[in-house]
């Protein structure tokens, strides 16, 4: 892409207009002005001589709107293609520099270029195809000899860099940082009331633009400069209102850029490098302002015989300017963020399916592969399976069907343990039984025969009942009913615990002789009980290879049941629609019955007030009371509309019902849809899904209950729909806001000067 450079002038009208020494030739675009040579007192020739200046366009009287469609427009259209900008207003004090660019302080339609590209931009935004994501920011910057000011920060922070980058999502937000930036600026106040800026200011539009769809792994970024140079003077003589030391600085800036643009003429990479870091202006711009670029300069000269010598100054700079042969540059491309993210998701997916598929291919172990959720679903599928729950069991890969037999393995395992413990606590009650009735027959051999006889066979009979009581239990505890449910834990290691059992079976079986009551053994067999419950409470998580709903439901699309019930969904979502109308127009139609009837009945009072008032009451020849002509038209009407508002009422019920039907059906459809999905999904996936809300809002995103969108405004976002522009006497208003927001920020920026000064006086 070629750069293009441009040269126009603006002149400014003045009441005196030296028309002989400065001639304006439309046809060929060209600037005369007379030699100064013989403008001189002994000057004594008779031929008039002219300097030549070649431009692109010459401005007279033009509007503003001509001077933006002559010079932005085009270029903006390029900004908008990726192509970089720089557009510098230049010329001497008081020739209308700001005005061009800004115009803030008029009416609408005095506008200059920064507002109206402002809402050019957004209106290109809109053209732009729906797949194409369009970012628009703003910085606005002024510059005061080395220091540069940041005026869209509140608090005007200056040496900094990089500087605030505000994101605009419409026109009202880009004008408001406009209003805000030129309320902030410094400028002086002359006692006739004209404001001048004291230093130069850069407003920057930074366009990026990438692809929605992902298709295009770049995006480009590029800027719009508007330059408004601080205006040059020769001495006094066209600035009076402003001080030696501002004009001496204004004139060093254009002098500072001559010298730059002659750089850049002779191709001097040295040279350009070392104007760029000692000038603050040329440093931000960071060669942007170059003839790779789109260049256009605007100068503001006028016709007055006094400032002939400013404006051959400004003539000759633009003569400098258009000398400057444009270069070939390729638009910078950058990586699209969005698209790198979403690559980068692909690849790791990828990788994981790989990873996967290898451990498959060299079988190795891949339960310690499997994620807590995909472990704590097989233990699960295997309970349910071993608790009859469930029929058969369905594996994905070889690593399900591994871990379940692991599973049942550690089941039968942690049964096996549960009744050698169980046998164990029952031998142990034997034995204690056992010997507690010995003692007992020892202690009472020294009592008569018959109590003794009925004594040992008491005791024999308790023993057999505690025998029997004990074997009992131990029937009771080894018999595993068909009911009790399996449980599966993982805490603790299955070597160990047998072997743990094993010693405490010893130790019992040593210790025989050691007294330890019921009660004692009773709490242990609870203890161990609840260690097995509070062990087998442990649920490990879900895996991560179950299929996703978002790519069950994305298969699921693509059926032929998916899309008969879509089909019928429209249809009768159309219907919805229509019937809905209806009944709101007849709703509307019996609201305004309602209001006539109220009317006829307040007519009919009034009309029986007036009669009343105007006359006393007459019976006819039947005994009836005589009412007037307008109380009979009063009634008459009542009655009529009486009637009509019953035929509505019956057909707003009609419409309501008939609504009603299609509403249902819609339900209907949606719980038919998701009873599909839930099949589907169980068919694929070994169980239901759960998410409701994928089927609702999906239907939602094919149909709303809304009113009908716009053509124009789809593919905008819902803040920029919010925050649109007004129109018409709105956007008057808004217009005053913003310039009542303008001047509220320079009385703000003037009272903290002027308590500065205080502050510093008091010191």
């Amino acid at each position: 892409m070629t750069g293009s450079i441009k040269v126009f002038y603006r002149v400014y009208p003045t009441e005196e207009t030296d028309l002989e020494n400065v001639v304006i030739d439309k046809q060929s675009n060209k600037v005369l002005v007379r030699r100064l040579q013989e403008l001189a007192k002994n000057y004594t020739g008779s031929k008039k001589n002219f300097w030549h200046f070649q431009t692109d366009g010459v401005f007279l009287e033009a509007r503003q709107d001509h001077i933006f469609e002559k010079i932005a427009l085009d270029l903006l259209n390029d900004v908008m293609q990726g192509k970089t900008a720089v557009i510098t207003a230049f010329g001497q004090t008081g020739s209308g520099k700001t005005f061009t660019v800004g115009g803030l302080n008029f009416a609408e339609k005095d506008f200059g270029l920064v507002p109206r590209i402002a809402s050019a931009v957004f209106e290109m935004k809109r053209e732009q195809p729906r797949n194409m994501k369009v970012c628009i920011e703003m910085s606005y910057i002024e510059f005061e000899r080395s220091n540069a000011v940041d005026l869209l920060d509140d608090h005007a922070i200056t040496h900094r860099k990089p500087f605030s980058k505000v994101e605009v999502k419409n026109e009202y937000q880009a004008l408001k940082c406009i209003f805000l930036g030129e309320g902030r600026k410094r400028f002086n106040n002359a006692e006739s009331g004209y404001a001048s800026n004291l230093y130069s200011t850069v407003v920057t539009f930074y366009v990026t633009r990438r692809d929605t769809d992902l298709t295009n792994p770049t995006k480009v970024v590029s800027k719009l400069h508007v330059l408004d140079l601080v205006g040059n003077a020769y001495a006094k003589s066209s600035a009076t209102h402003k001080e030696a030391k501002t004009i001496g600085q204004a004139n060093v800036i254009k002098s500072e850029l001559e010298q730059f643009v002659l750089c850049l003429t002779e191709n001097m990479p040295e040279r350009i490098k070392v104007k760029q870091r000692t000038n603050v202006l040329l440093h931000y711009l960071d060669g942007d302002l170059s003839n790779r670029h789109s260049l256009v300069f605007i100068g503001h000269i006028t016709r007055l015989r006094a400032d002939l010598l400013v404006t051959l100054s400004s003539l000759r700079f633009g003569a400098i300017v258009k000398g400057l042969k444009p270069k070939i540059s390729e638009n910078p491309y950058y990586m699209n963020e969005e698209l790198e993210l979403e690559y980068l998701k692909k690849e790791l997916k990828a990788c994981q399916r790989e990873k996967y598929l290898d451990s498959v291919l060299l079988n190795q172990n891949l339960v310690f592969g499997l994620s807590s959720e995909r472990i704590e679903h097989v233990d699960r599928t295997v309970c349910d399976y071993l608790n009859n729950h469930l029929d058969e069991m369905k594996m994905l890969n070889v690593a399900d069907a591994k871990m379940v037999l692991e599973r049942m393995k550690y089941t039968y395992k942690s049964r096996e343990e549960s009744i050698e413990r169980l046998q164990a606590e029952n031998q142990q009650l034997m034995v204690k039984s056992e010997s507690s009735s010995l003692k007992i027959k020892s202690s009472k051999s020294c009592t008569n025969s018959s109590t003794s006889k009925n004594g040992k066979k008491s005791k024999e009979s308790m023993s057999l009942k505690e025998r029997r009581s004990s074997s009992g239990t131990l029937e009771k505890k080894v018999k595993i009913p068909a009911s009790t449910e399996f449980h599966v834990s993982t805490e603790v290691s299955l070597t160990h615990k047998a072997n743990k059992r094993k010693s405490t079976v010893e130790n019992a079986t040593k210790r025989s002789g050691r007294k330890r009551s019921i009660s004692n053994t009773s709490v242990d067999r609870k203890d161990s009980r609840a260690s097995i419950k509070s062990s087998s409470s442990y649920n490990p998580p879900l895996p991560d290879l179950v299929t996703d709903n978002m790519e069950l439901w994305k298969q699921f699309t693509t059926s032929v049941s998916y899309k008969n019930t879509v089909e019928e969904y429209k249809f009768n979502e159309k219907e919805l629609r229509s019937q809905f109308k209806i009944y709101l127009a007849e709703v509307d139609r019996l609201n305004k019955l309602k209001d006539t009837l109220d009317k006829c009945s307040r007519d009919l009072v009034v009309a029986q007030t007036f009669r009343k008032f105007n006359s006393k009451d007459e019976l006819d020849e039947n005994g009836n009371l005589v009412i007037s002509f307008s109380e009979k038209s009063c009634q008459d009407q009542l009655e009529s509309t009486r009637a009509q508002l019953l035929d509505q009422q019956e057909q707003t019920l009609k419409s309501q019902e008939e609504f009603k039907i299609f509403f249902d059906n819609r339900q209907s459809l949606v719980k038919k849809l998701h009873a599909d999905f839930d099949a589907y999904c169980a068919e694929h996936n070994n169980m239901p899904c759960s998410n409701v809300a994928l089927v609702e809002n999906d239907l939602q995103q094919l149909f709303s209950m809304n009113a009908d969108i716009d053509a124009e405004k789809l593919g905008r976002t819902d803040e920029e729909l919010v925050t649109e522009v007004p129109h018409l006497n709105e956007r008057i208003k808004m217009i005053k806001s913003l310039q009542e927001l303008m001047l509220n920020e320079m009385k703000r920026r003037q009272y903290a000067k002027e308590k500065s000064k205080i502050q510093w006086k008091n010191k």
